[in-house]
């Protein structure tokens, strides 16, 4: 590990052999708050550049309430992680930025670089794909990991729903089909082209979605069904990495499962999924359905410095 701080000390603690006392060594770095540690990492930068808009200061709140420092230690050039921050306190700061209204990425380290992009009049792109685009880092790294190993189910994230009661399956049928037109991502395959990953937006095509019907009651049935649908691959060059299937349990109770592949989503992704499911349900039973669509990968390769 490379030290984030140097501490200089009279001299070094040693056992009854002569030895260095290691854990001696250890109760003394223990030993400092917080907020000592911020200053020392830092403090070799001079004199640090102090907040002067609400949303810096703001921003400077944020940090200090997450860090557990002083707001005054945290100048605009300092990083978030030699401050003490690691990746668990980074997502803490993107949940609460959130909250306020600011979003954030994990990419953006300094309260300057945060401010630059928040600042920022560009709002994200539509873009109109014409052929193949690059893939997104996250998407590369687990494009590599399908390349290596085909037909492996490691990244399929799984949720499913019971719905007891009357349901209208062309209503649900036509809430799928929103969120798939909807979401370019849902309609998008993987692919090498010329050593590159690369991924193509699939034209929007109705399709039917998948019913099957299961003996009622018969919970290890259902259970043997979800688990192979589960533990089915994708073929990422050939079909979305996602799918949608509804188990008739009974007369009046489904099961909707839905697994999709982790280079399409994400724990927040889900949840945004169930959110919009329910809104376009509701708007399908009504006889509405709003679709739009969204290219924010472009931006967040820009985001990054790409």
């Amino acid at each position: 590990m490379v030290p984030s701080a140097f501490i200089r000390v009279p001299h070094l603690p040693l056992t009854w052999s002569g030895k260095i006392d290691r854990r001696k060594i250890r109760e003394m770095g223990a030993s400092f708050s917080a907020q000592q540690l911020a200053e020392l990492r830092t403090q070799s930068q001079g004199p640090k550049r102090q907040p002067t808009t609400a949303m810096e200061q703001a921003l400077q709140q944020l940090w200090a309430q997450v860090l557990g420092i002083d707001a005054d230690t945290i100048g605009l050039d300092d990083s978030f992680f030699r401050l003490g921050g690691d990746s668990i306190a980074a997502i803490k700061l993107v949940a609460k930025a959130r909250k306020q209204g600011i979003q954030l990425t994990l990419c953006q380290l300094t309260i300057v670089a945060i401010i630059s992009v928040v600042d920022s009049p560009t709002t994200i792109p539509r873009v109109d794909h014409i052929g193949p685009a690059s893939q997104s880092f996250a998407q590369g790294r687990l494009w590599f990991l399908e390349e290596l190993y085909p037909g492996l189910n490691w990244y399929s994230v799984p949720f499913m729903v019971r719905m007891k009661g009357p349901l209208q399956l062309e209503a649900l049928d036509s809430a799928l089909l929103a969120v798939e037109s909807r979401h370019e991502t849902l309609r998008t395959t993987f692919s090498t082209i010329n050593g590159v990953g690369s991924q193509v937006v699939r034209p929007f095509c109705r399709k039917d979605i998948n019913i099957i019907e299961l003996p009622a009651g018969d919970e290890h049935r259902l259970t043997d069904a979800l688990q192979r649908d589960q533990a089915t691959p994708f073929n990422l060059r050939l079909e979305p990495g996602w799918r949608a299937t509804i188990y008739r349990v009974g007369k009046d109770e489904h099961v909707l499962s839905i697994v999709m592949h982790h280079i399409i989503s994400d724990g927040w992704s889900l949840d945004v999924l169930k959110r919009e499911l329910a809104v376009l349900y509701a708007a399908a039973v009504r006889g509405e359905n709003p679709v739009s669509q969204l290219s924010p990968t472009v931006r967040n390769n820009q985001l990054s410095g790409s």
